[in-house]
This record gives structure tokens, C-alpha cells and sequence, in this order.
């Protein structure tokens, strides 16, 4: 039995558990010895099944020469050698590995004429794999591992002896190389790669501003932000203004201090990663618009060519022309212009008469109907005469444009000022007009009915002032009227209106395909009324009523 002075590691970890059965980390495979603790730390290796050799003190840097001289095996003094080097030059071995050591000599010593094995070959094998350098090689000399080291491999090897392994007696040296198992189990540092060109990627909802903090709308030159610091970067860019900073630019940029401090908010973009050559100029934001107005109005729909927004029935939805868009404006300015007959001239009209069914107060509301249907043809022949287009006519095709029209537009214009609630039409800005009041003025019920189940169609169609005024536009331009010359031309311009009524539906109407057919069908429906009109009239001849002479000459009374 041989005498081990305290290794290092045992004078440095004094809370080494007593009982052996505490360290199961420290046991080695069932073939080798296990070690116990005696009272002054010093391991004490239990052969078992082998006859304990003779005690050999190694408490001496150097073998005495009386050792050396005693006759031993040269294979246990070269493992006494061995023994002597560890303790004095490493403090990184195990007990373990003295134990072998030991167990070697003891088993030469039972039986002399036992080869013993290589102790460069013994040492070579016993040494485990590292769990972060890799195996280790004779060559590199290194030392065997630590107690630490040595947890981590019988931490994997019991591991390896869990169900599906392939054996339970497997040696440490035939377990998997734990590197990969070891490694994995550190976590890596995050790190924060720079986003690629391409989309932006869709956000979440819950994303802020990087300049203010306020809720994030999208990646707007680069960066994470809201509208209000897109659009501001945006103006300062374009405008270039000279901002100043109250607080020499240590502003804490927030919700509140974004519209107190501009020179820290402009600076924030700027940091933040936005940048100025990315913002387009005036001069380019208006050629990129040119651009794709054109390739808009050279746009032909196929059934290969996908467009990103699409209406209800699966086709593309247009865009307006910048030519469509100025007639769209055009028409939405005169029919603002011409929508009400001026005060002055209201004042002149015949005062209405609420109650009384005489002769007379039948004549003075017959006399208001009249006077206000001047009102409204003056302000039709106005905005008739201001349509794009209407001058490129001849001026016989105007007349007879204008006389065939004007009834229609007049109605159209009612059913525009019609209200539901009420179901009365507003002719004077505020002053209604149910059936009741067109009987008692004279008029026929087969002429007033019709009027304001037309009025009632209309408005539950809901078209906007733009819709109205292309649909009157539409109106003026027939090119069945009688006696009409130049057909083609007056074709040629109601043609450009219908494609423009068309297209701005689609956009207005994406999920109704059915609405342009359904307001078209409405000029029909205004034919019919005219055929009622003309009767109306023919009744006025043979009751003897006379007319206004602007009215009598339209209407060819």
C-alpha cells in the first residue's frame, strides 16, 4: 500500500464531499479503482482484486539513490519517475490518473513476470478528450484534465449509457467527441446583421418610430418610422430650412419634443440612418408622375398582365390620365360655379304662395315654377358653354345641342339636389319642393311622379359632383339629336367622356362592376322623361298658359 501525498486539488477544494458516494463524477469506469479520502487528504487507492505492493514513500523531489539502487522493475521505477514528475511539475492532474499509475506497479509487483504495458502507450490512451481543443496527442504532451473536465466527459458518458445507446460498457474513449455537445449548450452572443436590400419586411403593429417613439407606419428612407417624421424629413430636404437649437442639440427627441425641437428631430433622422440623396426633388417627383401617367394611358389589360390592385371582378383597376384628371377638375370647378342662381337674382323671382287654391295663387305659382326654370337653364347654358370641348363644334350643332339638353341636365340637376329624408328637391339653396308643390303650380301627375322616382333612383345609386358632372357632360354630347351636322365630332367628344366616366368608377366603384352599365342606363331613363316633358308642354298649349320667351324658344312652343 503506498503512501500518495495531497494533491492540489484536494488542498484547494476543501468541500470535497466525505463520502465517496458523492462523487460519482470522480469515479472511473467499474474496471478501475475508486479513491476515498483519508483524514489528511490524502487518497488512499484501493486495488480491488490485487495484492497491495510494498509502500514507497515519493514525499522527495528526486528519487533517493538508494531507490534507484534497490533492484526494482525498471518498468515500476520508471513508473515511480513518472509518478514523481506529475506531483512536482502539474497541478492539473487527477487522482485518478495516480491511481492507474499505482495499479500498474502493483500489478508488476503481484506477478514480475507480467509485461506490463508502455507507459507512454498507458498514458496516451488514458488521456480524455478535451471538451474545447479537441483530443489531445502524445506528441503535444499535454497533461490530463482537470476534476472540471473530467464532470463535462462522465457527464456525456452518462449520456451515452441513457436508452438507445449502443453499449453500457463503453470506455470514455469510444463516447462521441462531446465538442459539438458542449459547445451547443453555450449561448452565442447576438448579433445583429445589417438588412439586405429588397421589400421591407411586414411589421408587426406593435413597432415605434426609431426617431420620436411613435407608433411605426413602415420603413420610410431606410428607417423604421412614422408618418409624421417621414414627412417631415421629406420637407426639410426639399425646403432646406435653417433650424436652430435652443438647447445646443441635447434634446431628448420624443412625441413632445419632435414639435419643439426641429434641428434635434432633422438630426435624430440623420442618425438614425435616413438619407438625404434618397428624398427626390420637385423636378424628379414630377417626371416619375409623368412617367407613370403615361405608361398608365398606354395600359392594356391581357390576361397575362396582373396589376397589384384589382377590382371585384378580378380586373385591373386604371389610373387616370393627368389630361382626365384636368377635365375631371374642370367639370368639378363650373359645376361649383354654376350649382345656385345669385341672390339678386332669386330676389326678382315671383314670391311662392303657400295656401289659397284660387285662380290667382294658382298663376303666381305657376309664375315661380317659370321664372325659377329661367334661373336654372341660364346657369345650364353657362356651364354647358364652359365643358372642354363644346366649342370644337360648329355653332348650329351648339343650338341644337343646347335645346335638346336642356330639360335633361335640368333634371339631372334636380335629382343631384334631391333630398330622401324629405323626398323634395332643393331648386333655390335651401328652399324644397315636394310633389304637392308642383300640383298646385299646374303640373301633371303623369309628369311629376316619374321626376321624382327618377330623383329617388338616383340617389340611391350615390353618385358624387364628379360622377354628376361627367354624366351631364355625357348627356350634352348626343349625336342622335336631330339634325345634329357633324356627328362624328360630337361622337369623337362624348366618346372621350364615357371612357372617363368608365375609369374613374372603377376607381371610385372598385367593388360594383356593374355601375358604370347602371348609370349609363340613366340617360335612357332621361329620354323618357324628355317624351313626359314634351307633353307636359303640348297640356300648357291647350290650357293656354304661355310661356317665358327663353323657355318658348328651347322648348319650341
Amino acid at each position: 500500500q503506498y503512501s500518495i501525498p495531497p494533491s492540489p486539488q484536494n488542498l484547494q477544494n476543501p468541500q470535497t464531499p466525505q463520502n465517496p458516494q458523492e462523487i460519482p463524477q470522480y469515479q472511473p469506469i467499474p474496471t478501475q479503482p475508486f479513491i476515498t479520502k483519508l483524514d489528511q487528504g490524502n487518497p488512499q487507492v484501493s486495488t480491488q482484486g490485487t495484492q497491495p505492493s510494498p509502500s514507497v514513500a515519493i514525499n522527495d523531489p528526486h528519487i533517493s539513490s538508494s531507490v534507484q539502487d534497490s533492484g526494482l522493475n525498471p518498468v515500476i521505477l520508471q513508473e515511480l519517475q513518472r509518478l514523481q514528475a506529475l506531483a512536482s511539475t502539474s497541478s492539473n492532474y487527477s487522482a485518478t490518473d495516480i491511481a492507474k499509475i499505482l495499479r500498474t506497479i502493483s500489478d508488476i509487483a503481484s506477478n514480475p513476470k507480467k509485461e506490463a504495458e508502455s507507459p507512454s502507450t498507458s498514458m496516451t490512451q488514458q488521456i480524455p478528450t478535451n471538451p474545447i481543443s479537441g483530443p489531445s496527442t502524445p506528441q503535444e504532451n499535454k497533461l490530463p484534465p482537470s476534476p472540471a473536465n473530467t464532470f463535462i466527459t462522465s457527464t456525456i458518458f452518462t449520456e451515452a449509457l441513457s436508452p438507445g445507446s449502443q453499449s453500457r460498457s463503453s470506455s470514455v474513449s469510444s463516447i462521441p467527441d462531446p465538442n459539438i455537445q458542449h459547445i451547443q449548450k453555450v449561448p452565442e452572443a447576438p448579433v445583429r446583421e445589417k438588412r439586405k436590400k429588397g421589400p421591407a419586411p411586414k411589421l408587426d403593429g406593435n413597432e415605434v418610430c426609431l426617431i420620436c417613439g411613435d407608433k411605426a407606419s413602415g420603413y420610410h428612407y431606410g428607417v423604421l418610422s412614422c408618418e409624421g417624421c417621414k414627412g417631415f424629413f421629406r420637407r426639410c430636404i426639399i425646403k432646406t430650412p435653417n433650424f436652430k437649437c435652443k438647447n445646443n442639440g441635447q434634446c431628448q427627441m420624443d412625441t413632445y419634443m419632435r414639435r419643439k425641437c426641429q434641428k434635434c428631430r432633422l438630426d435624430k433622422c440623420r442618425a438614425a440612418g435616413m438619407k438625404d440623396e434618397t428624398v427626390l426633388t420637385e423636378v424628379q417627383s414630377k417626371a416619375k408622375r409623368m412617367k407613370r401617367e403615361k405608361d398608365n394611358s398606354t395600359f392594356v389589360a391581357s390576361p397575362h398582365h396582373f396589376a397589384p390592385n384589382l377590382s371585384f371582378n378580378g380586373e385591373p383597376i386604371p389610373s387616370l390620365t393627368s389630361h382626365q384628371r384636368n377635365l375631371v377638375e374642370i367639370l368639378q370647378a363650373n359645376e361649383a360655379r354654376f350649382q345656385w342662381p345669385t341672390q339678386e337674382a332669386v330676389a326678382k323671382v315671383t314670391p311662392w304662395v303657400e295656401s289659397g287654391d284660387s285662380h290667382r295663387c294658382r298663376a303666381s305659382r305657376f309664375a315661380h315654377f317659370t321664372e325659377l326654370a329661367i334661373l336654372i337653364v341660364q346657369l345650364v347654358v353657362e356651364f354647358t358653354k364652359q365643358l372642354p370641348g363644346f366649342l370644337t363644334v360648329s355653332r348650329e350643332d351648339q343650338i341644337l345641342l343646347l335645346k335638346a339638353c336642356t330639360i335633361e341636365v335640368m333634371l339631372l340637376r334636380a335629382a343631384k339636389q334631391y333630398d330622401k329624408k324629405s323626398k323634395a328637391i332643393n331648386f333655390l339653396n335651401g328652399k324644397f319642393y315636394d310633389k304637392s308643390s308642383f300640383y298646385r303650380a299646374g303640373m301633371q301627375v303623369e309628369f311629376v311622379d316619374p321626376i321624382f322616382d327618377f330623383c329617388n333612383s338616383m340617389a340611391q345609386l350615390g353618385l358624387n359632383e364628379a360622377e354628376y358632372a361627367l354624366l351631364v357632360a355625357i348627356n350634352t354630347f348626343s349625336a342622335d339629336r336631330p339634325n345634329i351636322k357633324d356627328m362624328h365630332k360630337v361622337e369623337a367628344v362624348q366618346n372621350s367622356y364615357v371612357e372617363l366616366l368608365r375609369v374613374y368608377l372603377k376607381i371610385h366603384h372598385p367593388s360594383d362592376p356593374l355601375m358604370f352599365p347602371r348609370t349609363l342606363m340613366k340617360l335612357v331613363e332621361l329620354r323618357t322623361l324628355n317624351n313626359y316633358h314634351s307633353e307636359q308642354i303640348f297640356a300648357l298649349k291647350v290650357q293656354d298658359k304661355q310661356l317665358p320667351p327663353l323657355l318658348a324658344e328651347i322648348w319650341d312652343m
